[in-house]
């Protein structure tokens, strides 16, 4: 079984690094001239998920979520394990942070960081916010700009307009509450592009092994 998971771990490298280089270039920065060519759409898309009447629409246009690829804990020295440590899940892992449009589609994608930075780094080491805001503003004859943005959760703790979050402990009944549960239906369709990507590319009869994103 030892051998059978070595000659897997060889070809998902492999075939990774070709994807990268043949297509890397839809992952970062992102396929940004598609999302620009649906940003109304992609907001209209939002809007109605969470209930909006027609002509109310936000200017959501995707959800961004991190999530950890479990490996092996690393030979080597304390150093080399406790850089890939995820203290919070208690695991060995490297991080991967994506977008994700209504349509299902993750046209952005950034990683592998180690397993200990949280998501808040990885964001700004990806320059999201730097990304949507010379990407995805609309100017307007009158009046201020147009500016898209995108919806995380609460793990990235950023005071930022392109980069919205829920409210943080609203109390019970509150108009906050009832906002962070709305819009929960727009954030869980990026734990959906993950769970995708993870389900597609396991490797069956092989257990724990790593996935490959």
């Amino acid at each position: 079984m030892h051998v059978i998971a070595v000659h897997a771990y060889r070809i998902i490298n492999f075939t990774t690094a070709w994807i990268v280089r043949r297509w890397g270039h839809l992952l970062y920065p992102g396929d940004i001239g598609r999302i620009k060519s649906r940003l109304q759409e992609f907001a209209r898309a939002t809007s109605a998920k969470v209930g909006l009447a027609e002509g109310k629409d936000m200017l959501c246009f995707g959800s961004v979520d991190g999530t950890n690829m479990e490996v092996c804990r690393p030979s080597g020295p304390w150093q080399m394990q406790n850089a890939i440590f995820d203290g919070h899940h208690w695991i060995w892992a490297f991080v991967y942070m994506a977008v994700t449009t209504p349509d299902g589609m993750l046209p952005f994608v950034w990683g592998p960081e180690p397993g200990c930075e949280n998501d808040e780094t990885v964001v700004q080491r990806a320059r999201l916010h730097s990304i949507i805001e010379d990407n995805f503003t609309e100017e307007t004859d009158v009046g201020e700009p147009i500016k898209y943005y995108v919806y995380s959760d609460q793990g990235y703790a950023l005071d930022d307009d392109r980069i919205l979050r829920g409210f943080p402990e609203p109390e019970p009944g509150s108009d906050e509450r009832m906002h962070n549960r709305i819009m929960s239906k727009v954030r869980i369709s990026a734990e959906w592009g993950f769970q995708r990507v993870k389900t597609t590319f396991i490797i069956p009869g092989i257990t724990g092994i790593t996935q490959a994103i």
